[in-house]
């Protein structure tokens, strides 16, 4: 069985040094596919975006972009799989206090 994909993630910062918007783990029996995700700090440039992998005691850091500009929406269109047990994370170095961070998730799910 395969289903539709699609998630918005949103945040305010806290003001700590990372952030982070999360989705996971993936159920027990599925993949996720994630054909585009995308993410942006509305409010302020910040030093570091990182789509990370988390997930049986690792971090895989699948793509990174520095020097973030406010307000722009970065994003990737090469698909992601994700297996069951697994989370992503977008992660966000260096936004201020009260900033609204976004994330932008889509794709498919399959039954394996």
């Amino acid at each position: 069985m395969r289903r539709d994909f699609k998630l918005p993630l949103r945040k305010k910062s806290g003001g700590a040094t990372v952030e982070e918007l999360s989705y996971g783990p993936v159920e027990t029996g599925w993949i996720l596919c994630l054909q585009r995700i995308g993410a942006r700090d509305v409010d302020n440039a910040f030093t570091r975006l990182r789509i990370i992998v988390r997930g049986r005691g690792y971090d895989h850091v699948w793509a990174e972009v520095t020097n973030v500009e406010a307000n722009k929406l970065y994003w990737s269109d090469d698909a992601l799989f994700l297996i069951g047990g697994e989370y992503l994370i977008l992660e966000f170095t260096g936004t201020t206090s009260g900033d609204s961070l976004e994330g932008f998730l889509t794709g498919y799910e399959e039954e394996v």
